[in-house]
């Protein structure tokens, strides 16, 4: 009870985007026991049970990419008996343009389907993607516009005072993202894109720690300071 109250406070705090990937990370890792979508449960066994899927989620969401949705590709027949087809997707929130241009870049490069939408974008609504079907029959769909209500409930959680109002503020204004593979495929190349895409972001310039090197215990993540890219110890005098 106290180590989930605990966590709670630490969401509460947060005030950035930066803040909220990183506290995606560590609930990811299972460190916090707590998340504003979902509570005091853990990510789902799909998720930590993939590993190329988990360290590119880790590493997404301390290099800006906060993530609240994410599923590895399947073709076969479910627990249940029934046929699925679940295309690799993943869906979150930037607000980086720099990380903005290295998804689509991704995206063009290694043939991913992309959607983006802003809450101060005037042009048509972006399609969602149908990417999980049971017996051909349309199951999940991602990538549609989330409208600013639905992203403050996302992010506020059960009792709507989880996150902190200033990140919940920059989730409302930050672009949202959806990379989905174009076929249902195992073994697509969706999570190495995304490492790909993000990886070279992820070096502090001044003591050049990285989300899988971080120079702290309880993990680390970068920022724009000045005209630099440095992690938190080094732009604010955070102590390790």
């Amino acid at each position: 009870m106290f180590r989930t109250l605990r966590d709670r406070r630490r969401w509460r705090e947060a005030t950035t985007a930066a803040d909220l990937g990183e506290l995606t990370a560590q609930w990811l890792q299972g460190r916090l026991h707590f998340h504003p979508t979902v509570g005091s449960a853990g990510p789902d066994e799909e998720t930590t049970n993939t590993p190329d899927l988990l360290a590119a989620l880790l590493l997404a969401n301390r290099a800006g990419f906060v993530t609240h949705f994410s599923q590895p590709g399947f073709l076969g027949t479910g627990a249940d008996g029934a046929r699925w087809a679940q295309l690799a997707a993943v869906s979150g929130f930037v607000t980086d343009p720099d990380v903005l241009n290295r998804l689509r870049t991704a995206a063009t490069e290694w043939g991913l389907l992309i959607r983006e939408y802003r809450l101060t974008y005037l042009g048509p609504l972006p399609e969602p993607i149908a990417v999980t079907e049971r017996n051909w029959q349309v199951h999940t769909q991602v990538g549609g516009a989330l409208p600013g209500s639905e992203v403050r409930w996302m992010w506020r959680g059960p009792g709507r005072r989880a996150t902190g109002p200033r990140a919940v503020r920059a989730m409302e204004l930050a672009w949202q993202i959806t990379l989905t593979e174009p076929a249902p495929d195992p073994t697509g190349p969706l999570w190495q894109a995304l490492t790909e895409a993000l990886g070279e972001a992820t070096a502090c310039e001044r003591c050049t720690c990285t989300p899988y090197e971080p120079c702290r215990e309880d993990g680390c993540w970068l920022t724009t300071h000045g005209s630099q890219t440095l992690c938190r110890s080094c732009a604010y005098g955070t102590p390790a």
